[in-house]
């Protein structure tokens, strides 16, 4: 990554614009408790604005809710915290398929397709398509799994 000094000023106003969209500081203002534990102050924050805990403290900078003085060593800290849960390497394999698949098209739909296919309304193969399923077995599992089998 280049740093604030390599970046032109049209890259510098895009990456505020975009730190803005995701996290509007007058909103941070609003919702920020900077008497709580900073580290949980962060992840809580980072979780209200669906980004990482870095994009909340650069928006508190230039919301002054932390000073620029220090600044700097503070994110180095934080930078050296989130890369620790890198080298503890991953705490699980992955998320799970059959659970993330109602999510990804809709357990409504997917119990729709599943009716309609076992009553011969809809054809296996477009049923399968549609959901995103390459192989029966695939079909069947997540069929058994949402109880319509």
């Amino acid at each position: 990554m280049r740093s604030s000094e390599e970046r032109s000023p049209v890259e510098k106003w895009c990456d505020q614009v975009a730190a803005e969209i995701a996290v509007p500081v007058r909103d941070l203002v609003a919702r920020a408790d900077m008497g709580a534990d900073f580290t949980g102050e962060l992840e809580r924050l980072a979780d209200v604005y669906k980004c990482s805990t870095l994009v909340v403290m650069l928006q508190m900078r230039a919301a002054t809710l932390l000073p620029r003085e220090g600044f700097d060593l503070l994110y180095e800290q934080e930078v050296s915290r989130l890369m620790g849960f890198i080298s503890q390497g991953p705490a699980r394999k992955g998320g799970s398929f059959y659970s993330n698949q109602p999510l990804r098209i809709g357990e409504r739909l997917s119990r729709a397709l599943f009716r309609e296919t076992k009553r011969g309304g809809t054809p296996l193969p477009e049923a399968m398509r549609l959901m995103g399923l390459r192989s029966v077995k695939l079909f069947d599992e997540y069929a058994d799994r949402l109880g319509e089998s």
